[in-house]
């Protein structure tokens, strides 16, 4: 069988940005997840999908330890920490950066990046 589990919304603070400001004033960022997830559909045990929670903090953990000059890099840096998980084999990653200052207002910048074993 195969389940698609989401979060959405997962909330961290980080610093990631080309500019100076950015990487040494922290600012929010907002991640959404889709993990594809083949498991068997009899089993009804944690073991044979993904401890959403776990898998959120972890994420969180990446948001706020690392810094990235592009959020194309910190997509792709949380959809392989999602493939480190041996039930997912596809990771759908949306980075947001609400809080981003361009020239003109804008009122979310997000990047999407998808990740497969087959595509790593």
């Amino acid at each position: 069988m195969v389940t698609t589990i989401r979060l959405t919304g997962i909330e961290a603070v980080g610093r990631h940005g080309v500019y100076a400001r950015e990487k040494t004033t922290a600012q929010r960022f907002v991640v959404d997840v889709e993990c594809v997830v083949e498991r068997p559909d009899d089993v009804d045990d944690l073991v044979t999908t993904v401890d959403y929670g776990a898998l959120a903090s972890r994420i969180a953990r990446v948001v706020a330890e690392e810094s990235y000059d592009l959020i194309e890099t910190l997509a792709s840096r949380i959809a392989r920490e999602c493939l480190t998980d041996s039930t997912v084999s596809q990771a759908r990653i949306t980075v947001h950066k609400p809080e981003v200052r361009l020239a003109v207002p804008v009122s979310d910048v997000a990047v999407f990046v998808q990740l497969g074993r087959e595509m790593t």
